[in-house]
């Protein structure tokens, strides 16, 4: 093993490991020990400032993107779209146990718009919870479903899982809309045997708790009214639905840069929403807050990318790997690994995950003739996240909010979780996609 190959192995491992501990704050770890590498690799000041310049050329498009789609959709949750979209599909439900379970996994795809995990949780759980205990179906499901629904309704472009994918493609035109556009089809068809599945574990719990069938009419799932906030716009409902329709639309059919779509829709739809100059101050202050943890990680993991490849540490890693794997696995390393996610997420965070993992087993797999956006994109749906509080701490909310503990949350959910991750990379492989 070469000089070059130690210290990349050794300085992903250092960040891996400080990471897992909690000792360094993510933007230490990708800002200051890739410096300290590239001048044990040789290279002096004026190659590492090199070095870093194209790292973070690589994730400055994606950097732009978070900076204005994360607002955006921080906006519409505050004006109440998702509540209110939410609950005029709730209105119009005439629905048992069963069919509950699986429209649980749609609505939390459709709550998870805004691309946060957490407020999907609290939208989804406490809005179905008294429905799923009326109907004697275990509340653990509707945490279960609802984490699932959370995973699949990552697919979008503008969300952070897509976002950590598309800073892996540097050679890809507008790579978050290449991953979203290339896993759709795979989305659709995993939600809908989702669906399926979750009406049988509906059907299941119910038949274990003795329930007798019946049907919840339409209209009386929920209120007359929605409960919203103070911040809350019902008035400009359909407003702000036809504006977001008409983003993503642009993003899809138009080749404007995605971070002007968004900066113009979320233009429009603070001056709407908010025409109160003080107000508008106020939002701006508090999404850029909420900007803050991802944005930068994003934008400074190209500073690891760019010392890695810059001083030659990820092509001599690379040639290590390739002598140690045999030659008949190596074109097949990353389905390999995609389908023990599940359980490696226990050890991983979704950063270390998209940063630390997945540039080495890409790098790897280019190797054999793989290209690197189907790496990615097999290696993208890592849905064992959700049963780790390590990669994802949300769902110990999640839990308390159903009434449920984590020990008993990860016991149920984890061979659950495992099994449709197999599932979606055999499937994934079987249609092309990777």
């Amino acid at each position: 093993m070469s000089y070059l190959a130690i210290l990349g192995f050794a300085m992903m491992g250092v960040i891996t490991f400080l990471l897992m501990k909690d000792k360094l704050n993510i933007l230490v770890c990708f800002a200051i020990l890739p410096l300290v590498f590239s001048f044990l690799s040789g290279a002096d000041l004026s190659k590492t400032t090199e070095h870093i310049i194209s790292g973070l050329d690589l994730t400055r498009s994606i950097f732009l993107m978070i900076m204005f789609s994360l607002p955006y959709f921080a906006l519409m949750t505050d004006a109440g779209l998702f509540e209110i979209l939410i609950y005029k599909v709730l209105k119009k439900m005439k629905i048992g146990g069963p069919i509950l379970c699986s429209f649980t996994v749609p609505l939390a795809i459709l709550a998870t718009l805004d691309g946060s995990v957490m407020s999907t949780y609290l939208i989804v759980i406490p809005l179905l919870l008294p429905l799923f205990k009326k109907l004697k179906i275990d509340p653990m499901i509707l945490v279960f479903l609802t984490s699932l629904g959370t995973m699949l309704g990552t697919i979008k472009p503008w969300n952070a899982r897509v976002l950590r994918a598309a800073a892996l493609l540097p050679n890809v035109d507008s790579p978050a809309m290449h991953v979203f556009l290339k896993l759709i089809p795979l989305m659709i068809l995993m939600t809908i045997l989702t669906m399926i599945f979750a009406y049988f574990l509906g059907k299941k719990s119910q038949k274990r708790n003795g329930f007798i069938k019946k049907n919840i009419e339409a209209g009386t799932l929920v209120g007359e009214e929605p409960e919203l906030s103070e911040m809350s716009r019902p008035k400009l409902f359909w407003f702000n639905l036809c504006l977001t329709i008409a983003v993503v639309t642009l993003l899809i059919v138009t080749s404007f840069p995605e971070f002007y779509i968004f900066a113009v829709g979320l233009i429009l739809a603070l001056v709407i929403n908010y025409p109160d100059r003080k107000m508008q101050n106020k939002l701006v202050s508090k999404y850029a807050a909420a900007t803050y943890p991802i944005a930068p990680i994003v934008f400074m993991s190209g500073v690891v990318v760019g010392v890695l490849e810059g001083t030659g540490m990820m092509e001599q890693m690379v040639m290590t790997l390739v002598e140690i794997a045999p030659s008949s696995m190596g074109p097949y390393l990353h389905i390999i690994i995609a389908l023990l996610s599940t359980p490696l997420m226990f050890i991983f965070t979704n950063d270390t995950w998209y940063f630390a993992l997945v540039p080495i087993i890409t790098a790897l797999g280019e190797q054999y003739g793989v290209a690197a956006d189907i790496i990615v994109l097999a290696l993208f749906f890592n849905v064992g996240a959700f049963a780790s509080i390590v990669a994802q701490p949300q769902i110990i909310m999640a839990c308390d909010l159903g009434g449920e503990t984590i020990r008993e949350y990860i016991r149920f959910s984890f061979f659950k979780l495992w099994g449709i991750s197999i599932v979606w990379t055999l499937v994934g492989f079987a249609i092309g996609i990777f």
